[in-house]
């Protein structure tokens, strides 16, 4: 009897185990159908803010100062992307501004190479229109020009003092009503050896005019000197309107400068033109 009898079970056993294997294979099939039905779905979906790669911006036509410029930009998970190509002439003063859905962003970087300016956001909503506003913008006017002052006499009556005025007197060729005081200091170098300047505050902003042509300072024997700094800066009134305003240049000296007279070689200057140009932009 137990010879006959124990296979009974094995038999059961192996039969069992092999209607188990096929069943799991038919749920692992099941599912496996489900995960396909499941991922068709989902690639049916819109994307989202976290899925999309790129979205573009219609590229848009805005008029500034009677002429054209461009407009193109895209947004990604990550940022706001805009830039605006500028007719010759023009430059941005200030940075551009982004609406969107009655909300102001600031930018966090911007950039320019003369022509094209490009500014970075914080992403927007996908498929959202956004509203951009150009920063300021100013025009280059006039032909380059040059201020020459009697540096030596006027340093002599600063005697040390960090800011110091220049009276028209002192102005020996050039605009004198565009000079309004000097300034002078000491920078620090690598080497150790803090490095002398010496400056001239102006009536006027200048930004390198069309040809990236910054002022130039030159001595006594018109040695240009190398330049320690040039700082613009402009008035804005309670509306935001930006106006001309002041720049201050500045220029190392050593002992082998003829400080007898310092003379600014200036190029045309950047006259803010009081508009406010913004436009809509619409998602591709």
């Amino acid at each position: 009897m137990n010879s006959t009898s124990s296979p009974a079970p094995a038999s059961r056993f192996l039969l069992s185990r092999a209607t188990w294997v096929v069943a799991v294979i038919g749920l692992l099939a099941m599912g496996s159908g489900a995960a396909c039905a499941f991922d068709s779905g989902e690639s049916s979906r819109a994307p989202t803010l976290a899925t999309f790669e790129r979205q573009g911006f219609v590229e848009t036509v805005i008029t500034v100062d009677g002429r054209e410029a461009r407009v193109i930009g895209y947004r990604t998970p990550s940022e706001t992307r805009i830039s605006v190509d500028l007719p010759g002439g023009l430059t941005m003063l200030t940075q551009a501004t982004l609406r969107v859905d009655g909300k102001r962003l600031v930018p966090g970087s911007s950039s320019s190479d003369g022509q094209v300016t490009t500014t970075v956001f914080p992403t927007t909503k996908l498929d959202a229109a956004v509203e951009f506003e150009l920063g300021a913008i100013a025009k280059f006017e006039g032909e380059p020009s040059f201020i020459t002052v009697a540096m030596k006499d006027v340093l002599k009556a600063a005697d040390g003092d960090a800011e110091f005025p220049i009276p028209a007197i002192a102005v020996v060729a050039g605009d004198a009503s565009r000079v309004i005081s000097g300034e002078q200091g000491k920078y620090g170098s690598s080497s150790g050896s803090p490095r002398r300047w010496v400056g001239i505050e102006v009536v006027g902003n200048w930004n390198g005019g069309p040809h990236d042509f910054a002022p130039q300072i030159l001595d006594g024997k018109g040695v240009e000197l190398q330049r320690a700094h040039m700082m613009s800066s402009y008035r804005k009134d309670a509306n935001g309107a930006v106006s001309e305003g002041t720049t201050k240049i500045a220029a190392f000296t050593t002992n082998d400068s003829d400080l007898s007279q310092l003379t600014l070689v200036l190029s045309p200057s950047t006259v803010p033109d009081g508009e406010t140009y913004s436009v809509q932009l619409q998602p591709e």
